[in-house]
């Protein structure tokens, strides 16, 4: 069962949060917070929120990650079909690439930006009367798997951090997520797609050594498929790698309802 609700954030801003609670049964559940892809809040995230609650017994918090930045299909030149196919295209054209960047990618994953998400949707999740208090889980696609493991990074309370088809999660900006490692406590995973030119074998020998580093808890996996894999209506959604990426879900936050 989902349900919308405007948060106000610290400048007074508010923050649509979409809230997707087990359709059997009453309660009280843990939390799990999920980051959106780049596609933003829709009916695909919402399903796909709502099976994870179903399967996994836990309570789904999605905060529109752009609140303060709009649209990523306002991007796209006037009369453009606003679908993520739209947008994959526009990305291949000339300057696409950065203007995407410098208005929501940057943007969106500023570490104190994600602090006042974060800290907004653990008071909710504290409020709710149907949430277990206590640690509560996140995971992200695309740019949410950036922030997810972000937000591992920035709050205490993360126990669990899955990142699917993560973008740019090993640069060499100073914020880089493979950069807060030490900075974490969560049992980590990752799902990258072995078809992703920003998920290089470059970038997991850096995910490897910095997670060593740090002494988490890590498990690093390729799935077949494109960027994109586990997101009906993407145009690199992947039926099988989908249904992969739900499994190791289920597993992941058995797991923590078993410790």
């Amino acid at each position: 069962m989902s349900s919308d609700t405007y948060l106000t954030t610290s400048d007074g801003s508010p923050m649509q949060l979409v809230r997707v609670s087990p359709t059997h049964g009453d309660g009280p559940w843990p939390a799990l917070i999920f980051c959106m892809d780049a596609g933003g809040l829709r009916p695909e995230l919402t399903e796909m929120a709502q099976r994870i609650a179903d399967e996994s017994g836990v309570v789904v918090f999605m905060p529109d990650l752009f609140f303060r930045l709009g649209s990523i299909y306002d991007l796209l030149p006037p009369g453009t079909p606003r679908t993520m196919a739209s947008f994959g295209g526009f990305l291949q054209t000339p300057g696409a690439r950065e203007l995407w960047a410098s208005r929501f990618q940057r943007p969106a994953t500023a570490l104190a930006y994600l602090q006042d998400i974060g800290e907004v949707v653990l008071a909710a999740i504290d409020a709710d009367p149907q949430v277990v208090p206590g640690p509560v889980a996140v995971t992200g696609y695309c740019i949410g798997g950036h922030v997810a493991l972000k937000l591992a990074a920035l709050l205490a309370r993360v126990d669990t951090c899955a990142c699917f088809h993560g973008g740019a999660i090993v640069s060499d900006q100073p914020d880089s997520p493979h950069r807060l490692a030490d900075r974490m406590h969560a049992r980590v995973y990752i799902g990258g797609a072995s078809a992703d030119p920003s998920y290089s074998d470059a970038a997991q020998v850096a995910l490897s050594e910095a997670f060593t580093a740090a002494r988490l808890d890590f498990t690093l996996e390729l799935y077949a498929g494109r960027h994109g894999f586990a997101v009906p209506g993407h145009p690199s959604f992947d039926a099988p790698s989908a249904e992969r990426h739900y499994a190791v879900l289920r597993e992941l936050l058995s797991a923590r309802s078993d410790s």
